[in-house]
């Protein structure tokens, strides 16, 4: 990542982080923080996701619901569905590159031979692009 674009993740991060003390009731830090990260708050709304309890925390409640599920902890309904749907893709996908590696004659698990490797062996060129 560029230096401007993580100069401006961190202001945004920061505008949010602030946005949850705030929220939360957490006076005092907010202060601190807007002060010591010289956070400038976000007003535009198509800049900013406004929620009750803030963006942070609906951002947090739903990334330790999805790892809980990962870990086969308690979580929601639809976050299992979501792990579960994540899992048969990947499964899915490893199918098919073994399948498509028998077919082109690869054993699993090794890449696709070099054929430039082969020509120089041969003694043969083959055209550069």
């Amino acid at each position: 990542m560029s230096q401007h674009i993580n100069q401006k993740a961190e202001k945004i991060l920061n505008a949010y982080v602030y946005d949850y003390l705030t929220k939360n009731h957490y006076p005092e830090t907010a202060k601190s923080f807007r002060n010591e990260a010289q956070v400038v708050p976000i007003h535009d709304p198509s800049k900013y996701v406004n929620s009750p309890r803030s963006f942070l925390w609906e951002w947090w409640c739903v990334f330790w619901d999805i790892f809980s599920a990962r870990s086969r902890k308690q979580s929601s309904e639809g976050a299992q569905t979501y792990v579960e749907a994540q899992r048969l893709k990947r499964n899915m996908t490893d199918r098919l590159l073994t399948y498509r590696n028998q077919m082109i004659g690869h054993p699993k698990g090794y890449p696709p031979r070099d054929v430039s490797s082969d020509i120089r062996r041969s003694g043969s060129t083959a055209p550069t692009p």
